[in-house]
């Protein structure tokens, strides 16, 4: 099981919270969703889906959202964008974070930025106060400078990397495998 190799006293407590991604619809993307009830540190309860936490004395709004279907669309799956524009209007928490398998922008990385998604999604996301979108994809890391209040971070290289060349957006990039931790304060 995909669990099974993050296991000790870190691990353990920690839960998965993942969305759908170009390579799982290559297969069956709902073994995704079925995954949840054999592991319960899997949480994905459906293509797209939130989650309230509360980290440094706000209560923070995690929106999952199926990018691929957003972006190509296929038959019989519903793209989400209604659904995030819904979901996104009735929270009440004080930070929203968004993330989703395509990154709306890139710097020089392999795929560059996504027009449709730019077009569709970021207007959404500015509209509702969303302050930090969540990608992977890109095979590298990447911490852009804010676009109109929408900050993103690409995290996509957990298992191979690829160049990446900043761009005038770029605040950071490196094309090392990693992941990006980060931590919500009361003001930042």
């Amino acid at each position: 099981m995909f669990t099974s190799m993050y296991n000790g006293p870190f691990w353990d407590e920690m839960e998965f919270r993942p969305t759908l991604g170009n390579h799982d619809y290559r297969g069956d993307p709902d073994a995704q969703i079925a995954f949840s009830e054999r592991d319960p540190r899997w949480r994905m309860p459906a293509r797209n889906y939130r989650f309230v936490q509360a980290a440094g004395g706000r209560r923070v709004a995690f929106f999952a959202l199926d990018t691929v279907a957003l972006d190509q669309p296929f038959a019989g799956y519903p793209d989400g964008l209604a659904w995030l524009d819904a979901a996104l209007a009735s929270t009440e928490a004080d930070l929203r974070i968004v993330f989703g398998h395509y990154p709306l922008w890139s710097s020089l990385g392999r795929y560059g930025d996504n027009e449709r998604l730019v077009e569709r999604l970021a207007p959404l996301l500015r509209g509702h106060g969303v302050e930090l979108y969540l990608a992977g994809h890109e095979h590298h890391l990447e911490l852009q400078r804010p676009r109109d209040g929408l900050v993103q971070v690409i995290s996509g290289a957990g298992a191979t990397n690829r160049d990446v060349d900043p761009g005038p957006h770029t605040r950071f990039a490196s094309s090392r495998m990693g992941f990006f931790w980060f931590e919500i304060g009361t003001d930042t």
